[in-house]
């Protein structure tokens, strides 16, 4: 990202980035604003934004660097004065100041930081015992301790390992939130996925994996760092870490690469199967930019020329209307529904899917089964209570004709017995045949009188034991109350 869209992106609604005193730039917000703003700086350094707000000789690097520090004040200034008198020159000169109080009082807090603190076990000691009355100025010495310890290490991996090791050791105690912030700055610069997921190489496995972490379900190599990270969550707030998983999923689907073979049908379905991943576990990552950064992907899948293609392998209208009505109920709570929804507005209001399928030379029964399935699958795509009427009525008339066409009510009329009318009845709405609250209510009614009829228990139960009697009604009760029938009135 160019430094002037970063800074730009960083500074809406600048008032928590604007610093007055170098203490404002250990804020988390403004600790943000600096990863984004120096992110280039970082990675290529090879360092965190704990590192360079925290340890002299990264800062002096960075004072150093000439024009990368002028015009990361500048543009900063600039952005930080919209809408006041305040000159640039006389905001830059702030931030110059700032600058030069935040590497006194840096050099300050290294002097404070304990010798045995420059190996593993004596940090972890350190970070252990955090307490006292003086917070802040203990949290400065403890982020400099920190900074110094990993000034040894000049790979992303090691510092990622080092990381999560101090964090193992450090869950429960108040040490810990200065590594959580340490490992989300560590991931958030975006170097280390190789390291956090190892033989994990394509964008598709990058994202499956980073919903594994988020939702818990990781699967991955216990040494590995990622799975460290998800042991030590599972006992441990690190809300920082968690933070940056759903920065680099966001990240991860920002980009133009496809996730799946590259194929029409195979990606929407990738992509289908991500969206209900994150929905089954009732997850938002990254809020709205995650939610953003998928429908952008979508708008790609489900452009008209592609939609054209998805559609081919269908066979017949209805069965190309069944596949978007579908797809529209997969995409809730993305804005791309609206263009599922235009395709299936388009297609439905000629009913050229119902005249389609009622000239096909197929049973009536099959013809009754897809109708029912359509009307079913058009209640539970998130339609609005309009839309859906208007899809589900012409379904409902043409189903009601065919059942009156294919006369089941009178052949099953035609049955030598109550038990096996009624039987038969319960086989029918225990099918996919008929459409709920339709003439399904039909069918219940027309079942009750067979129930209610003195016949019926006579026929049904025969000249079996009493035992046996007892086990055949409680089979019936079973079976009725699939069908939304109690049958509490049946007794031997």
């Amino acid at each position: 990202m160019p430094l002037l869209e970063s800074i730009h992106g960083t500074m809406r609604g600048g008032k928590d980035f604007h610093c007055r005193s170098h203490a404002d730039l250990y804020k988390p917000a403004v600790r943000r604003g600096i990863l984004a703003i120096c992110k280039e700086f970082l990675a290529s350094s090879r360092i965190t934004a704990t590192e360079l707000l925290h340890f002299p000789a990264h800062q002096q690097r960075f004072v150093n660097a000439g024009m990368l520090y002028q015009e990361v004040v500048q543009r900063t200034a600039v952005h930080q004065i919209e809408g006041s008198d305040t000159p640039v020159q006389t905001r830059m000169r702030e931030l110059y100041g700032i600058v030069d109080a935040a590497m006194a009082a840096s050099v300050a807090a290294l002097a404070r930081v304990p010798a045995t603190t420059g190996d593993r076990q004596g940090l972890i000691d350190y970070l252990r015992a955090l307490g006292g009355v003086d917070g802040a100025e203990q949290d400065f010495t403890a982020q400099a301790a920190i900074a110094a310890y990993l000034a040894n290490l000049t790979t992303w991996p090691d510092k990622l390992t080092a990381a999560v090791e101090l964090a193992r050791h450090t869950a429960g105690t108040p040490g810990l939130a200065h590594i959580d912030r340490l490992i989300g700055e560590i991931i958030r610069i975006g170097a280390t996925t190789g390291a956090l997921f190892p033989g994990v190489s394509s964008l598709g496995g990058l994202i499956d994996a980073t919903v594994d972490w988020l939702g818990g379900t990781l699967k991955a190599d216990p040494g590995t760092p990622a799975a460290g990270l998800a042991e030590i969550e599972r006992g441990a707030a690190m809300p920082e870490t968690r933070a940056a998983f759903a920065t680099l999923l966001c990240t991860a689907l920002a980009r133009p690469s496809p996730i799946a073979s590259g194929a029409p049908a195979e990606e929407l379905a990738a992509h289908t199967h991500l969206l209900g991943r994150l929905r089954r576990i009732k997850a938002d990552f990254g809020g709205s930019s995650t939610l953003e950064a998928l429908a952008k992907r979508f708008d790609r899948l489900l452009a008209p020329e592609a939609i054209n293609v998805l559609l081919k392998p269908h066979a017949n209208p209805t069965a190309q209307l069944r596949w978007l009505v579908e797809l529209h109920g997969r995409l809730i709570g993305l804005r791309n529904q609206k263009t599922i929804a235009g395709h299936i507005d388009q297609m439905a209001s000629n009913s050229r899917h119902i005249d389609s399928l009622l000239r096909e030379p197929t049973p009536l029964l099959v013809k009754l089964r897809v109708l029912a399935q359509l009307h079913a699958v058009i209640g539970k795509a998130g339609f609005s209570p309009p839309m859906q009427d208007r899809l589900a009525q012409p379904v409902e008339q043409a189903h009601a004709a065919l059942v009156g066409q294919s006369k089941l009510m009178e052949r099953i009329d035609q049955s030598p017995d109550m038990a096996s009318r009624a039987v038969k009845l319960i086989e029918l709405c225990s099918s996919d045949i008929l459409i709920p609250d339709a003439n399904m209510a039909a069918a219940r009614q027309r079942l009750n009188r067979y129930l209610k009829d003195a016949s019926f228990l006579r026929s049904y139960l025969g000249d079996d034991d009493a035992t046996a009697k007892a086990e055949k009604l409680a089979a019936l009760k079973r079976k009725l109350s699939t069908i939304g029938m109690g049958g509490e009135s049946l007794q031997v």
